[in-house]
């Protein structure tokens, strides 16, 4: 069995970062499990483990990796990204770079497509607490990834919806503004009356 991991608590005792699903396994059948202390108490480190070890499970779903990635991308743009009050663009820029480019990042780490993480982050970005808890509350894999889809596909919908609206809207300012200049030409021709 691979050892589970874990890390040094703050009141003495360990915190089970991955392996929560072999140590209640063995603690079933009465059969001790080896442990890796890992030295880091970092938090973006044990994200990184727990996301790793959870998308293993045939049954993990987009929004519970959707959910996972959220809080780690939190932690790894609190971590990585420092105020930049007095830097230099430069700096700023390699820092913007860093966020942006998170779902490279995680893809990388976690050994999975870039589409899918960023499809996770997406999903879990769009859709309301409510409709994540419905999706995850659902018992077999079949239905929730069924779920899963049609919220993406709805997400989808409402995207592009408001993308045509703001596109409308944009037009619909330059006309006015088109207007408002053949107004004052208009306005400034001596038509000799």
């Amino acid at each position: 069995i691979t050892p589970i991991a874990v890390i040094k608590g703050d009141k003495g005792g360990y915190k089970l970062i991955a392996g929560h699903r072999r140590t209640e396994a063995g603690r079933r059948l009465g059969i001790k499990v080896k442990a890796h202390v890992i030295e880091s108490d970092h938090v973006e480190h044990e994200m990184r483990l727990q996301l790793q070890e959870n998308i293993q499970r045939q049954d993990f779903s987009m929004v519970e990796l959707g959910e996972g990635l959220l809080r780690w991308k939190e932690q790894y743009e609190a971590t990585h990204i420092v105020n930049t009050r007095g830097r230099s663009k430069k700096a700023e820029d390699a820092e913007r770079m860093i966020s942006e480019r998170f779902s490279l990042f995680a893809s990388r780490e976690l050994g999975v497509h870039e589409a899918y993480v960023t499809k996770c982050l997406r999903l879990v970005n769009g859709i309301g607490e409510s409709e994540r808890t419905r999706i995850k509350s659902i018992e077999t894999k079949v239905e929730r990834d069924l779920a899963e889809r049609l919220a993406f596909s709805r997400l989808k919908k409402k995207q592009r919806a408001e993308k045509l609206m703001r596109l409308a809207q944009v037009r619909k300012d330059e006309r006015e503004k088109a207007g408002q200049e053949q107004a004052e030409v208009l306005g400034r021709i001596d038509h000799g009356d």
